[in-house]
C-alpha cells in the first residue's frame, strides 16, 4: 500500500506535522499492513517545539513503533535533524538546497 502525504494548510490549527500526527492515528489500522509513506511532511526535528503534541520527533517515534522508518535516514545512516545531504531544492535549483 502507498500513502501519499503533503502536510500543508498553514491556516489550520493543526498545521504541517500535526496533520501527519493526526493522520497516523486516524489510519492506524492501515499502518499495521505493509505500507510506504511518501511525500512532503514539511517538517524536521530542528523545528520541534516542547510540549506540542505531534511534533516531528513524536511522529518519527510513533511510526518506528509500527516498524516504519525513513529510507533516507537508514540508507545514509543519518540522525533526524542532522542530515548531511539536501533532501529538497527550492524551485528544483541545486543552488537552493
Amino acid at each position: 500500500m502507498l500513502l501519499a502525504i503533503w502536510a500543508n494548510n498553514a491556516q489550520d490549527p493543526g498545521r504541517y506535522i500535526e496533520q501527519v500526527w493526526k493522520a497516523i492515528h486516524y489510519y492506524d489500522k492501515l499502518l499495521k499492513k505493509p505500507i510506504i509513506l511518501t511525500g512532503d511532511f514539511n517538517s524536521n526535528t530542528i523545528w520541534d517545539k516542547p510540549r506540542r503534541e505531534g511534533n516531528h520527533t513524536a511522529v518519527v517515534q510513533q511510526l518506528a513503533k509500527k516498524n516504519i522508518h525513513s529510507i533516507y535516514h537508514q540508507q545514509y545512516q543519518q540522525e533526524q535533524g542532522k542530515e548531511a545531504h539536501p533532501t529538497f531544492y527550492l524551485q528544483r535549483k541545486k543552488e537552493k538546497p
